[in-house]
């Protein structure tokens, strides 16, 4: 899990791209700057109170190439 008081999350995002973690649960802290290419499955739960941005925001999280993903679901 990833929150605001995560000191060292490049390593946590290393570790889920070499398949050490499967999963990675986080709140809104990542919203903005963080991009997670090696995911190919988000899960968005939004309260109803999030602009239209946050949502491009967190679908484009995952939606981003890398070298082996073709696709990506949310």
């Amino acid at each position: 899990m990833i929150t605001s008081k995560t000191s060292d999350r490049d390593s946590i995002f290393r570790a889920f791209a070499r398949g050490t973690y499967k999963v990675i649960v986080t709140t809104t802290v990542l919203d903005e700057g963080i991009d997670v290419p090696d995911a190919d499955v988000a899960i968005i739960l939004s309260g109803g109170t999030g602009s239209q941005r946050q949502m491009i925001q967190r679908v484009g999280r995952v939606v981003r190439a890398s070298d082996d993903k073709v696709e990506a679901s949310i």
